[in-house]
């Protein structure tokens, strides 16, 4: 050894000792002078690691470097190379370097574990999948590589797999925060809420300071309906974090659900405020205001939106764009633009030779949320109650929580196989789906609020259907078919739909004409209702309510000075709203009455003999609402709109033989009204025409509605099986 490199060794040894004692400085400064005096291995190394205690990755990784090229066969010097790559997110550089640490070192555990962070990094899930596994053989029990491995696992997923590894990891690490929070995102994914709900709570003990911990939380509780315990964890991660957008989102969400409309509006405008440029950003909040009949800049806010979405810009949801002024082209180009950004990377699983396809009845699923006491199951449930079970088997998918109430145990009994799916995941309700052989598969849910329309990206049956729940089309090539009439779709919409559209003979709507109607003796007195004088009743959510609209129905109280308006109850606020507008109208306040909710089904329908006219909405039409009324014989004064949202009440009065209660304008629709009103008798007449039309029109045949739309299905049926694509349907 000479002198020099004798003295870059006792500068090694000196720096060590500094380093021993904590002054990582000093040594860094002798293991340096070691390097210029000699350089070697070790003082590069030296430097590098001291370098990186001091998260000076950049010189960190300079200096491992050199002592990589100064020695290249020391494994350890690749390794550590390759983790201050890593760090600074430069994963190519990092992925060659631990390569050269295992060509070396093949056994390199460690090597092994952060190959698989990388690849993961990279995107190569099922080559980071292979790297843990390889380090696992070297060391079955390292609980950090079983938490990666699990963590890619539910990237894949392979969730089954994941839970596995990190069941392992907890069992050797109970405590491992980060596998607890993992096998929580695999429950969520099985959709085993309670248990996830667990993990995250158990995460948070160990860790109560987490804003993400309590996000998690928030999400798990909401799939649960557990809407407080979710309010409340996103609150958490709010104190935690104000800055947190997606929490103030999914808060706002929870409160909307529980009508605490303003409290959902703060949450909304903060959503926005902290990205402005997010999707549905802006639409949120003016949906949120729409809820309080809050028309400040509505009109503005409006046009931007649906200009918006003729660009091409996620602006709002297409549920609650067809709540605006918008033309089928724009509802079209919304629902396009939610199905390319949530559905595009889903594909059709693979159907294998379905051995059951060609059985002896055709096979229908019906998927919904809401088989309960909900619009969709109180319309759908008398349909279900006569289908043709010589041809048809039928089968309800239920995506929502279990009720008991008298529509659920209806359609429980109606069907021949009712399968509670609430849990299970997309994919494995696909292939629940597929094992029962369905035929045609139903979507009752569209894009409306809690819908898994992944379900049918996946394809759950070989025909697919858009029906009932979702007014509008769902621009996604997965559904097939859209069932309509032509009142509802006249031929010349058809481009606007991607759906082929199939047209009923009578009204798209079902109807279940042996609803109860309660036979109490009801008074005006008992729901606030002046003894005297005409009702306009008017029982559609506030958010249909457009400033437009409003302006029309002020100009019919104007007309008819004894009228009173007989609304649904909403928020405190929303009333107020609407107080405050009919007042800036010159009508007085007092005159719009708001009906309490009545729980009571039947009650409910009675309470509308009280009225003397159901007035509708534009451009949102009235829909199970509208059915309501004409079922509980209060005849409806409607508009036709150019959307299938906006023409609904239109389907249903013509079906219900009064085609004339369509106005052919705003003026016409005011005219009308006031006509109605003052006219002696004419009110009386309306009814007694409608009572007597429920014998003979189409909208309360609902057995002849029903061989109409099992015709329509066998005819998907048919093209289906004989290889040919899907096609409009005319039923006469």
């Amino acid at each position: 050894m000479t002198a020099r490199q004798d003295a870059a060794h006792q500068l090694l040894i000196e720096g060590q000792r500094a380093l021993d004692q904590g002054n990582a400085l000093q040594a860094r400064t002798l293991f340096k002078k070691s390097l210029e005096k000699s350089p070697s291995f070790d003082a590069a190394f030296l430097t590098g690691l001291t370098y990186g205690q001091q998260n000076n990755l950049k010189m960190a990784a300079s200096y491992l470097r050199q002592a990589t090229q100064i020695d290249p066969g020391i494994a350890e010097g690749h390794f550590n190379y390759g983790y201050a790559l890593q760090l600074q997110k430069m994963y190519e550089l990092a992925h060659a370097a631990y390569l050269a640490a295992l060509n070396i070192k093949p056994d390199y555990h460690a090597a092994l574990h952060n190959l698989g962070v990388v690849l993961d990094e990279l995107g190569q899930f099922n080559e980071a999948i292979d790297r843990y596994q390889d380090a696992l053989k070297l060391e079955p029990d390292a609980e950090e590589t079983l938490n990666s491995l699990g963590w890619v696992l539910i990237k894949v997923g392979r969730n089954e797999d994941a839970l596995t590894a990190l069941n392992r990891a907890l069992q050797i690490a109970p405590t491992h925060i980060k596998a607890i929070t993992n096998r929580g995102l695999v429950y969520v994914a099985m959709q085993r809420f309670r248990e996830a709900m667990e993990d995250y709570s158990t995460a948070i003990a160990l860790d109560p300071h987490d804003p993400d911990l309590y996000f998690n939380l928030g999400q798990a509780a909401s799939h649960r309906k557990l809407l407080d315990e979710a309010i409340a964890a996103y609150t958490k991660t709010i104190e935690l974090k104000p800055d947190h957008a997606q929490a103030w989102l999914n808060r706002a969400f929870e409160l909307e659900k529980l009508k605490r409309h303003e409290e959902a509006l703060v949450g909304f405008d903060q959503y926005r405020k902290l990205k402005p440029e997010a999707p549905f950003a802006n639409g949120f909040s003016l949906m949120a205001r729409m809820n309080l009949c809050d028309w400040r800049d509505y009109a503005s806010s409006a046009t931007a939106i649906l200009t918006g979405v003729e660009h091409g810009k996620t602006a709002m949801v297409p549920h609650s764009i067809t709540l605006l002024p918008s033309k089928r082209f724009q509802q079209r180009k919304a629902a396009e633009i939610w199905a390319q950004g949530y559905h595009n990377d889903l594909k059709a699983l693979p159907f294998e030779k379905n051995l059951k396809s060609h059985a002896s009845r055709i096979r229908i699923a019906y998927f919904s949320t809401d088989f309960k006491d909900h619009p969709v199951g109180i319309l759908l449930v008398r349909l279900l109650e006569l289908h043709d079970r010589t041809k048809f088997e039928i089968f309800a998918f239920s995506l929502g929580i279990p009720t008991r109430d008298q529509i659920r145990l209806r359609i429980e009994a109606a069907v021949d196989h009712f399968i509670n799916v609430r849990e299970m995941s997309d994919a494995d309700i696909v292939q629940r789906a597929r094992q029962e052989g369905i035929d045609i598969a139903i979507d009752l849910n569209g894009y409306t609020s809690d819908s898994r329309s992944e379900i049918f990206a996946l394809r759950a049956a070989p025909v697919q259907v858009n029906y009932l729940g979702y007014s509008a089309t769902m621009g996604a090539d997965f559904m097939d078919y859209i069932i309509g009439d032509p009142v509802l779709i006249p031929h010349d919409h058809d481009a606007d739909y991607s759906e082929k559209v199939v047209r009923l003979s009578g009204c798209y709507m079902p109807t279940d004409p042996t609803r109860d109607i309660s036979q109490k003796n009801m008074s005006r007195q008992d729901y606030g209702l002046p003894e005297q004088g005409f009702v306009f009743c008017a029982f559609n959510n506030p958010a249909k309510i457009a400033p437009s609209q409003f302006d029309l129905w002020m100009q019919i109280l104007t007309g008819v000075p004894d009228s009173i308006l007989w609304m649904s109850s909403t928020a405190p606020k929303a009333m107020e709203n609407l107080r405050r507008e009919a007042q800036s109208r010159g009508v007085e306040p007092d005159r719009l009455i708001f009906a309490r909710r009545e729980d009571n089904l039947a009650d409910h329908l009675a309470r509308h003999r009280l009225a003397d006219l159901f007035l509708d909405t534009l451009p949102h039409n009235a829909h199970a609402t509208a059915n309501d009324a004409l079922c509980a014989g209060l005849p409806a004064l409607t508009r036709l709109g150019e959307t299938f949202a906006g023409r609904v009440a239109g389907s249903l009065v013509t079906a219900a033989g009064m085609p004339d209660m369509i106005a052919e304008s705003d003026v016409d629709y005011v005219r009308r009204a006031i006509e109605i009103a003052t006219s002696p008798g004419l009110s009386a007449k309306l009814k007694s025409r409608l009572d007597e039309n429920k014998k003979t029109s189409a909208l309360f045949d609902t057995e002849s509605y029903a061989r109409d739309l099992e015709r329509a299905y066998s005819v998907m049926y048919e093209r289906q099986t004989q290889g040919l694509p899907a096609s409009a349907i005319e039923i006469e």
